[in-house]
């Protein structure tokens, strides 16, 4: 059986998949002192906005059937960060 055209990767992609499967996780850097200040100086956020958010949140943590997230209950503790 061969394999389909689109299962090749050539030596480059298998050179970075390598790269990046030894990349420690991380959050990323965090803001400049730009970034921080203006986040200081930016208006209040609208209580319909928040309220918006916060309901999104929690319809999001209760999905269930297409679009859920599969949690393992395989004993198993999760990766430390």
């Amino acid at each position: 059986m061969s394999t389909p055209e689109s299962a090749k990767l050539d030596a480059a992609t298998r050179a970075a998949e390598a790269v990046d499967a030894r990349k420690e996780p991380s959050a990323g850097r965090g803001p400049t002192e730009d970034e921080a200040a203006a986040a200081e100086r930016a208006a209040p956020v609208d209580p319909e906005v928040a309220e918006t958010y916060q309901d999104q949140l929690e319809r999001g943590a209760e999905q269930e059937g297409e679009g859920a997230i599969d949690v393992a209950d395989d004993g198993i503790p999760p990766l430390s960060q």
